[in-house]
């Protein structure tokens, strides 16, 4: 129940009262109302007969003695007439009263009532099929229920009422019935086990019902009653107790036990019980759950482990609950957990026939195949693997890997390479290369296998990224480097951009890659084109300047590779991206390059261009342009006829309007204003004349001609008015007067649009001799006068007619940006003043092209610009549905500034919008990144909880404005609730981010504020891995990090920290001197290596101005006891070397300084002085000599 008063009413309704017994009901009735006045006073208005007086009393009764009485005698009566009329006054009663006491009262009735007819069906079927609604029929729930505890007796009508009610009552009931009066479980529930037959959403309300009104402890009670009666479980273990938990687990299915694993996730000893306590069957069914899982946090790894080190415990048992799964898990886990295992066979033939029979259980495969390699595992397997007719489980894929290495089977080389040639998988591949490194090992082979078991590519780049160098920089034999360019080839699609770029365009392994590339080009195009042209998406747009474009970072290829991938134009979905390598490779503008004959050739057969010695295959149907150029050929085509045919086709993409631009710059080397003076354009750039023939057929637009309205005839001089007829005054008709004023308005917003775009539009001054319509405001000097002069002009028109003006400014400025583009393009800011005085007319929408094209060229952006965008969005998302406002709007705008207005827009929109964003927008789009950081202060709306996930699926993005938004959403999930489930993956997300990042920039703020939040505030502790990635990170940006830095101390290394500490004199160091003067007081040092600090402190007093110098040998002088380790003469001497080069005289006294307090501290100051009595005898020494002679005295 939702309320407290429900509750109440509810108590009050199980409430034992004092039974009505042998009385009649007139004396009980006689009796109050001698006692109570005015209960008398309602007497007297009642009917006399003692049913109707009974029934009068029902309906009229209000206070709590009222009801006393009333409840009294009818419950008296009922025993004594069993009159259905005094049931269906109690129930008419019930549905008019809304008063909480009466309510009360009135179903206690109906529970005396239903409990003394408990036999008759007739009555009792008449209540419980009352049709209540809302929280009146859960007090019928109750007041049924508490009648069957008093009946003791489950009648038949009961269970029909049951199945037939409603969930609400259904559920009110059997919460009831499961406690007594005072909240504990009813003692004789035993009785009622049949009705507790329950599925999963109605155990789910339940126990939410009964929650509210009991304890924990009886809420235990409960659950362990339900668990062997329902039907569904998984609602239940939440409100049990650990010790319960691990007593029943084995009760619950997997599903819920990996929930139950998840729960105590951190609580390495629940873990432990939970996992002890599990049967084998369930043991290895999480296992497989765990192992399948690709990305496992550390406390989903701990579980793991556990589960794995009771597996290991006892094997045999584990193969013996379940042969087929034990052993998968076991053959997952590697060859030494199934020694301990009892197999009737040996282990080889065992794992030999269960790879067979699983390979054999899966989808048929091609019968030839079968039949030439029925023997091999490693084929079958790679034939299922290839085909996909075998499940992609992470358990399957390890245990058959494992098995074949136990199997022993010998491949050929030619067998293993086209596996890495044609199957893409990491645990087969992986298996690959094992076997082809048992054959011939070598530096090459064991750089791939170590990748090979990296894990996936987005979690840790910068590792990824180490490891590719390795493999390209080890170089090998010719077998070494074709396994290495294969292997390669078939990670490219896992690889992040920048190291598909690095695969397909560096010397020392192109040559191999590209042989392989060519031998599937189809399967690889999307990643070649994608690292050449550093595209994240392929799609074939391009939203930025020409500037913008030119600076793009596009790649090119060299050698054979150019004229293969160049005529893959002709017949691709991805012809914008060959357009940029062309013309970045500049093919078709620069003069040929010596003629050569290629490979490809063109098949009339198959009408198609082939490439000799690959399946490439390029289908195309040859112009009558391509055909006489190829009539020339014979074979094999020369490049000069490749480079004239990919020009041929480029004249057909001229006819694409999205990248045209971009197409005449490949052909030209240049970009032109296909707007304006085209020709002109032409005649002065030196191309193939073809080029512009075609340039101008496919660019030139038709000419639209305008009708000349002509000359109207001169009136003749006799015609002129005279002065008085002039000053006659003419009365107009009411039609002529709106006729007129239309004819204002009109000129009014055409005027205001020409105004805006006039060459004075930008010039705070007012031409007095504008039209008339525009009044003179010189008098408002402090505003923008253009503007003040159309504010003048619209002052005494309505709002409605300002409306109107708008739609004539629209247009006008629509046909400006039609045909006279540049006019609104140079005055922008004038037009922006402009517009945003009519931003309350509907029709400013349609200036949003306008609008866009000022975001486009603009760097600040005007708030009135804002101002406008932010209506123009909101009327859009007014006007129409979802869907088709967001089309609209992502077809305007193309630049990222919309983001504000769009997050400005969604601030105060409904919650249901926003879902539809969430539902409809592409991840990362303008929309969904608006609507993320819109519902950022929103915590209690349905949206949240979506927009929370939806940014925890795009934080491996590699937008930076995409993963700025997610992340300040995360971080105030986390801030606010540091201890929810998804609170780990948020932390774990912020040190992924961070360890990929040598600066911290915008992105990694936030994650590095996350990532303090939680170690600092919600005693968040990382796991090694991650915490070892988090102090690698700390010496690239020591500033921000400072604070974690201090909290690492312990843990950091000493390499890592002679990093941080050995540019104390750069501008980053400078900026945390104080930072490193408390962690070289507090960091412990491993055995041997503080003489090494202090040296690599020391070092630095050779460079850097004088205060820098004295900076650090202060610094020294405060810390050099905890790192000198017993190595004294080592500080000596490394401290005398740095006075002996030394120059200026505070340095100097700062150095000898230094030298007195070591040889102060020392034990061996004897020594000292002996070794400086050797140097005196050596010339050269003797000035150092005198210099350290007042530190030794």
């Amino acid at each position: 129940m939702s309320s407290q008063r429900q509750i109440d009413i509810a108590q009050r309704i199980a409430k034992i009262r004092q039974p009505a017994g042998e009385d009649e009901p007139d004396r009980i009735l006689s009796g109050w109302a001698k006692t109570h006045p005015l209960f008398r006073k309602l007497m007297d208005g009642a009917p006399q007969g003692i049913e109707e007086k009974v029934n009068y009393l029902i309906l009229n009764s209000h206070n709590e003695d009222d009801w006393t009485a009333t409840c009294r005698s009818a419950e008296a009566l009922f025993i004594k007439t069993r009159s259905a009329k005094i049931a269906e006054t109690a129930l008419a009663a019930a549905e008019q009263e809304k008063d909480a006491d009466s309510l009360a009262n009135i179903f206690y009735l109906i529970k005396k009532i239903v409990t003394i007819s408990w036999g008759s069906a007739d009555i009792s079927s008449r209540i419980s099929n009352h049709n209540f609604v809302g929280e009146k029929e859960q007090y019928l729930a109750v007041s049924i229920s508490e009648a069957l505890k008093a009946s003791q007796t489950l009648s038949p009508w009961v269970c029909s009422l049951l199945e037939a009610s409603s969930q609400e009552f259904r559920v009110c009931f059997l919460a009831n019935l499961l406690l007594d009066r005072n909240r504990n479980l009813y003692f004789d529930i035993e009785r009622y086990t049949s009705l507790y037959k329950l599925g999963e959403q109605d155990v789910q309300l339940l126990l939410e019902k009964i929650k509210e009104r009991a304890d924990p402890s009886v809420m235990q009670k409960i659950v362990l009653y339900l668990l062997p009666l329902v039907t569904m479980v998984g609602s239940l273990w939440s409100q049990l107790g650990i010790d319960d938990l691990v007593a029943r687990v084995n009760e619950f299915p997997v599903e819920i036990i990996i929930k139950i694993a998840s729960h105590y996730q951190f609580q390495e000893n629940s873990i432990n019980r939970i996992v002890e306590a599990l049967s084998p069957k369930n043991i290895l069914e999480m296992a497989v759950v765990y192992i399948n899982k690709e990305y496992k946090m550390a406390s989903e790894e701990r579980i793991l482990q556990s589960v794995l080190a009771r597996i290991e415990e006892d094997p045999d048992s584990m193969y013996r609950a379940d042969s087929h799964t034990g052993l998968l898990v076991l053959m997952s886990m590697g060859p030494e957990a199934l020694e301990k295992v009892s197999f009737e066979k040996s282990i080889e033939e065992t794992v030999a026939l269960f790879l067979s029979q699983l390979l054999d259980s899966y989808s048929e495969m091609d019968k030839n195949y079968v039949a030439e390699n029925q023997s091999s595992i490693l084929l079958k397997y790679a034939q299922k693997y290839r085909t996909k007719s075998m499940p992609s489980s992470r358990v399957i894929n390890q245990a058959i890997c494992n098995g074949i290495c136990i199997v022993n089977e010998v491949y050929p080389d030619h067998v293993l390479t086209e596996i890495l040639d044609t199957v893409h998988g990491r645990e087969i591949v992986g298996l690959a290369l094992l076997l082809l490194r048992k054959q011939t090992d070598s530096p090459v082979l064991m750089r791939c296998w170590e990748h090979a078991v990296l894990r996936s590519a987005s979690v840790n780049a910068k590792e990824h990224a180490i490891q590719i160098e390795r493999i390209i920089d080890t170089d090998g034999n010719d077998r070494d480097r074709v396994i290495r360019s294969k292997y390669l080839c078939n990670i490219l699609s896992t690889l992040p951009l920048s190291l598909q770029r690095r695969i397909i365009t560096d010397r020392r392994v192109t040559k191999e890659v590209w042989k392989t590339i060519m031998g599937a080009y189809r399967t690889y195009e999307a990643c070649v084109l994608a690292g050449l042209t550093n595209s994240t998406t392929m799609w074939q747009g391009i939203s930025c300047s020409n500037s913008e474009y030119l600076q793009q970072d596009i790649s090119v290829v060299e050698g054979e590779a150019t004229i293969f991938l160049a005529l893959h134009i002709l017949n691709t979905n991805y012809p914008l991206h060959y357009v940029q390598i062309v013309d970045k490779m500049k093919l078709l503008c620069n003069a040929p390059v010596a003629d050569t004959t290629t490979k490809w050739m063109y098949s009339q057969s198959s009408k198609s261009f082939v490439y000799e010695g690959t399946s490439a295959e390029v289908k195309y149907d040859l112009t009558k342009e391509m055909e006489m150029l190829l009539s020339k050929e014979n074979g094999f085509i020369r490049s000069s006829t490749i480079y004239m045919i990919i020009q041929e086709h480029m004249y057909t993409l001229l006819r694409r309007e999205a990248f045209r631009d971009y197409v005449v710059h490949a052909l030209l080397g240049v970009f032109i204003d296909l707007n304006e003076n085209l020709v002109a354009q032409l005649e002065k750039i030196e191309t193939d004349p073809r080029n512009i023939e075609m340039i101008i057929k496919h660019c030139t637009k038709q000419t639209v001609v305008i009708p000349i309205k002509s000359v109207t005839q001169k009136r003749p001089a006799s015609d002129v008015p005279s002065r008085k007829e002039r000053k006659t005054i003419v009365t107009l008709t009411p039609e002529q007067e709106e006729a007129s004023k239309k004819e204002d308005i009109r000129r009014t917003g055409i005027l205001a649009a020409q105004l805006s775009v006039s060459k004075s539009a930008n010039v705070h001054s007012i031409n007095e001799n504008e039209d008339d319509n525009l009044e003179d405001t010189s008098a408002l000097p402090t505003q923008n006068a253009l503007q003040i002069k159309v504010m003048a002009a619209l002052k005494k028109y309505t709002p409605q007619e300002v409306n109107a003006a708008a739609e004539f400014f629209c247009k006008e400025l629509e046909r400006y940006w039609r045909k006279e583009r540049e006019k609104i393009s140079s005055h922008f800011d004038a037009v922006v003043k402009i517009i945003k005085l009519f931003t309350g007319a509907p029709c400013i929408e349609r200036l949003a092209p306008i609008l866009s094209g000022y975001l486009d060229s603009t760097y600040i952006v005007d708030p009135d610009a804002l101002s406008i965008l932010k209506e123009i969005v909101l009327l859009v998302m007014k006007k129409y549905s979802g869907k088709k406002a967001f089309s609209i709007l992502n077809g305007s705008f193309k630049d990222k500034k919309i983001i504000k207005v769009y997050i400005d827009a969604l601030k105060d929109s409904p919650s249901d919008l926003i879902q539809e964003v969430f539902a409809h927008e592409k991840p990362g789009s303008w929309l969904h990144q608006a609507a993320i950081q819109a519902i950022t202060s929103r915590r209690s709306e349905p949206a949240y909880e979506i927009a929370v996930n939806q940014a925890l699926s795009q934080v491996s993005s590699r937008n930076d404005d995409v993963l700025f938004g997610c992340m300040q959403l995360l971080k105030e999930e986390y801030m606010h609730s540091p201890h929810l489930d998804s609170s780990i993956v948020i932390v774990q997300h912020a040190v992924d981010l961070l360890k990929i990042r040598t600066k911290i920039d915008a992105v990694g703020m936030v994650a590095l504020e996350i990532l303090k939040y939680a170690l600092f505030t919600a005693n968040y502790v990382l796991d090694h891995n991650s915490k070892e990635d988090i102090i690698s990170s700390i010496k690239y940006d020591i500033y921000h990090y400072k604070d974690i830095l201090v909290f690492f101390l312990s843990d950091v290394p000493i390499t890592e920290f002679l990093e941080i500490i050995g540019n104390v004199n750069s501008p980053t160091g400078k900026s945390v001197r104080s930072t490193i003067r408390t962690i070289l007081a507090e960091y412990v040092p491993e055995e041997n290596n503080g003489p090494t600090v202090f040296t690599t402190l020391l070092a630095q007093v050779k460079e850097g101005t004088v205060s820098d110098k004295l900076f650090i040998i202060n610094l020294l002088r405060d810390v050099f006891e905890r790192y000198a380790e017993g190595a004294w003469i080592t500080l000596f001497l490394k401290t005398a070397e740095i006075i002996a080069n030394e120059e200026k005289e505070e340095v100097l006294q700062g150095l000898l300084q230094l030298l007195k307090d070591i040889v102060e501290k020392s034990q061996l100051r004897k020594k000292m002085k002996s070794i400086c009595k050797e140097w005196s005898a050596n010339p050269k020494l003797q000035k150092l000599v005198k210099k350290i002679s007042s530190a030794l005295k």
